[in-house]
């Protein structure tokens, strides 16, 4: 179960939940985030996607061996 105040270890929580990041990444895949950035909200508002979540998915891919 992915709860907590860590937005970094409530992604990996959540991600590991669905068989870790090697199941959707492949080493040397390109990949591309799409973030829900359109409104003037902070992340508190939830009305945008936290950048600590962003960056926690960024990381995971990346070790994955994502290549961009």
């Amino acid at each position: 179960m992915a709860r907590g105040a860590v937005p970094e270890k409530i992604v990996k929580a959540a991600i590991d939940a669905m068989g870790g990041i090697r199941a959707f990444i492949s080493r040397g895949d390109v990949v591309v985030l799409k973030p829900n950035i359109g409104w003037d909200r902070t992340p508190e508002q939830a009305g945008c996607t936290n950048p600590d979540v962003v960056a926690a998915v960024v990381r995971l891919c990346v070790e994955a061996g994502a290549k961009k």
